[in-house]
C-alpha cells in the first residue's frame, strides 16, 4: 500500500467529519486499501474507523464507518485464544500493545511513552475482567495503513503523524482491521455475532500542541479514549451547547465521548459499564 493511499484516507476522514464529502468516497478509499491487502493474500480487512475530535461542536460525535454495521460498541470485538493473531500473546487472556518510539513532537519520548503506558494500565486495572494488558516501546511500527509489513500487537498507538494527514479538528483515528473468509465475509469462529478483530491501528495528529499535564492537548487523554476504542469501546454520550455562553457539555461526560473535553485520566462509570459488559466474561466469552 503506498503512503498516497493513507494521505487520501486520512485525509477523507477529516473532510467527513466537516461535512465537506461523502461516505462513498470513504467507502471507495477503503475498497483500495482492502484491494492491496487482497493482492498481498492477507486475510484482513480495513473495517471502520473511529474519530476523536475537539470540542467543535459541529464536528462532536462523529463515527465514520467503512462499512454500516454500527452499534453503541463496535461492531466487532476480539476472540480469545485466536491463533491467527500470531503478533498476540499466547495466554489467552492476555492482548498485546505496542507504541510507536519514534516521534518529532516536544514532549519527550519517555513522557509520551509513560503517558500511553499509563492509559493501557487504567483499562487493565478494572477489577471486572480478568483481560490482561501486555506491551511497551518498539523502535519502528510497521503499520498497516503506512504500508509496512504488517501488524506486531493488538492494540498499536502507531505515532504522531503531520497534520495534513487529518482533519483540522481531528485529534486521532482508530482503524479496526478484521479476519475474513475466502469469499471475503466477516469470520466469526466464537459464534458471537460479530466479526473477528484482527487488529487496531491508532493514529495521532501531531499538528496539536501536545502536552502531559495541563495545558494544550493532554496525550494521556487522548491515548486513554483510543485505547478504549482498542480495547472494542465505541463512542456515547451527547453533545450539546448550552444556552448562555456557547460551550459544549457532554451527557454523561466520559473518557469515551466523541469530542475532547479536558483532562481525564480516570474512566467514568459509564466508560467502565461499556468495559465490563465487554471483558467481564473474557476469556470465555
Amino acid at each position: 500500500m503506498s503512503l498516497k493511499n493513507v494521505l487520501a484516507l486520512t485525509a477523507s476522514l477529516g473532510l467527513l467529519a466537516s461535512g465537506a464529502a461523502h461516505a462513498d468516497d470513504l467507502q471507495a478509499l477503503a475498497d483500495e486499501i482492502n484491494a492491496n491487502l487482497e493482492a498481498a493474500g492477507l486475510n484482513y480487512r480495513a473495517e471502520y474507523a473511529e474519530i476523536l475530535t475537539t470540542n467543535d461542536v459541529s464536528e462532536a460525535a462523529v463515527m465514520r464507518f467503512f462499512n454500516d454495521r454500527g452499534n453503541k460498541q463496535l461492531p466487532a470485538d476480539f476472540v480469545p485464544g485466536d491463533t491467527r493473531r500470531g503478533w498476540s500473546s499466547p495466554d489467552a487472556n492476555t492482548l498485546t500493545w505496542t507504541r510507536d518510539a519514534q516521534n518529532t513532537l516536544d514532549v519527550s519520548p519517555a513522557a509520551q511513552s509513560a503517558a500511553v503506558a499509563n492509559a493501557m494500565a487504567t483499562w487493565e486495572s478494572q477489577k471486572c475482567s480478568a483481560l490482561g494488558l501486555t506491551g511497551g516501546d518498539i523502535a519502528a511500527i510497521t503499520g498497516v495503513l503506512l504500508g509496512q509489513s504488517g501488524p506486531t500487537a493488538d492494540v498499536m498507538h502507531n505515532g504522531f503523524y503531520p497534520a495534513g494527514l487529518f482533519g483540522p479538528s481531528t485529534l486521532a483515528v482508530t482503524v479496526t482491521f478484521i479476519f475474513i473468509n475466502p469469499d471475503t465475509s466477516p469470520t466469526d469462529i466464537n459464534g458471537d455475532g460479530l466479526p473477528d478483530t484482527a487488529f487496531r491501528e491508532i493514529y495521532y495528529n501531531d499538528g496539536f500542541g501536545w502536552a502531559t499535564g495541563g495545558g494544550n492537548i493532554d496525550i494521556e487523554t487522548v491515548a486513554l479514549h483510543e485505547a478504549g476504542h482498542g480495547l472494542s469501546q465505541a463512542h456515547f454520550g451527547t453533545a450539546f451547547l448550552d444556552s448562555g455562553g456557547g460551550k459544549l457539555h457532554f451527557a454523561p461526560r466520559a473518557v469515551m465521548n466523541a469530542a475532547y473535553s479536558g483532562i481525564q485520566h480516570d474512566i467514568k462509570g459509564t466508560d467502565k459499564g461499556g468495559h465490563c459488559s465487554l471483558w467481564g466474561d473474557w476469556p470465555n466469552n
